[in-house]
């Protein structure tokens, strides 16, 4: 019989988890800078867009 330490497998498990939950905050992270990228993105269009027309009318 060996005996195996359970205490080390746990702790091994734990920081698995551990690494996993970070690596998912940070993809969570990742699509939020990027979605608020493409809305800054959009807005500076539109306000190009807002500026054109406003030259237009003058």
């Amino acid at each position: 019989m060996v005996n195996r330490n359970y205490h080390f497998d746990i702790n091994k498990l734990l920081i698995i988890g551990a690494f996993i939950t970070l690596l998912g905050d940070f993809i969570k992270l990742l699509i939020t800078y990027q979605v608020y990228c493409n809305n800054l993105s959009k807005k500076n269009i539109n306000q190009l867009e807002l500026e054109i027309a406003e030259d237009d009318f003058i």
